[in-house]
């Protein structure tokens, strides 16, 4: 498995957390061995994404192809990109790979339809808001919380390792209580599962653990 990164740096490191975790308990694992392989290329000096897509400011779609291009020099077998704003660019970037890159916000959306959850509310960030890449996958249209710069604080203080209880309640606030609560952006997927007793009053869905099981499934289907 090849692993685009870096979008951030922490959400990098709690998606390899995340589904060693999963995989672990799924197969008992008892040594190193059970594992898979897999290869991270982080690159945290991508032209932001939000900014791109929100501001018409410097596309990132140049380097994401050559990095794009690079795991694939690598030897991958297929590629994940645990980003949901960088899907926005999966078009593109599929087209210049030679083997499959994991679509999260198809897979993702696939798994809400199949169980019919409606009724959203998308926390992401500018670049989810804007392009609404979810609206073309989802059966049911989602309403979006739509203060970006509440959202913006919350994301950043997770790039930034700067988690606090501000930050936490700040993120409560963005939670409805009568909506299931998408978080489309793994910033917010690192901090949800971090604190996870923080929240227990909202119902949540984490993007990231749905497409982890999936990735699970799909590497021993492989």
């Amino acid at each position: 498995m090849g692993i685009l990164g870096g979008m951030g740096m922490f959400a990098t490191t709690n998606f390899i957390s995340e589904i060693l975790k999963k995989w672990s308990e799924k197969y008992n694992v008892q040594q190193e061995s059970q594992y898979f392989r897999y290869i991270i290329y982080a690159n945290p000096k991508l032209p932001s994404r939000s900014r791109h897509i929100f501001f018409e400011e410097e596309s990132p779609l140049p380097e994401l192809k050559e990095d794009i291009k690079k795991l694939n020099d690598f030897g991958c077998n297929f590629i994940v990109m645990p980003c949901n704003t960088v899907h926005y660019y999966y078009d593109e970037l599929s087209k210049i790979s030679n083997v499959k890159i994991l679509n999260m916000i198809e897979i993702v959306s696939e798994h809400l339809n199949n169980n019919n959850i409606n009724n959203l509310n998308i926390i992401g960030t500018e670049g989810v808001y804007k392009s609404k890449i979810y609206e073309k996958y989802l059966i049911h249209k989602p309403s979006y919380y739509d203060n970006i710069d509440e959202i913006r604080l919350v994301i950043n203080a997770v790039k930034e390792n700067k988690i606090n209880k501000e930050i936490i309640n700040l993120f409560k606030k963005l939670l409805s209580v009568n909506k299931f609560n998408l978080l489309c952006c793994t910033e917010l997927s690192k901090l949800y599962i971090e604190y996870n007793e923080e929240f227990i009053d909202f119902k949540v869905i984490d993007p990231l653990d749905i497409f982890i099981d999936y990735i699970i499934k799909y590497i021993n289907q492989s």
